[in-house]
């Protein structure tokens, strides 16, 4: 933590804008680390740094997780739940977003009430 001072932010800002970043993903990495700083800087002891939460080595290596696309029934009760779905079902390029749970999470609840 001690290299992460003002000319180190600035510094790696100027790098994402050379790399084309845009300016709402720029903006999204300085609220993060902004947010990760806060909580450095109130955590005194800064004992987080050792917890089992922040060390990958204790964590492991990630592993990937398939989640099985949704059955037909199960699509017949997320339209049951969200109406509107139901003009999207005989549309058959939509299917593998329909038949997906982690896109289907993606449709806010208030966009099909």
């Amino acid at each position: 933590m001690d290299l992460l001072n003002p000319s180190f932010i600035e510094s790696w800002a100027s790098d994402l804008r050379l790399k084309k970043y845009s300016p709402a993903s720029m903006r999204r990495k300085m609220v993060v680390l902004k947010v990760f700083c806060s909580y450095w800087v109130s955590n005194k002891s800064h004992a987080f740094l050792e917890s089992s939460w922040f060390d990958f080595r204790v964590l492991g290596k990630a592993q990937s997780l398939q989640i099985p696309n949704l059955t037909e029934e199960e699509i017949e009760f997320v339209a049951d739940y969200f109406p509107r779905i139901d003009s999207l079902l005989p549309v058959e390029r939509l299917r593998p977003i329909l038949e997906n749970p982690f896109m289907l999470n993606l449709i806010p609840a208030r966009a099909c009430a």
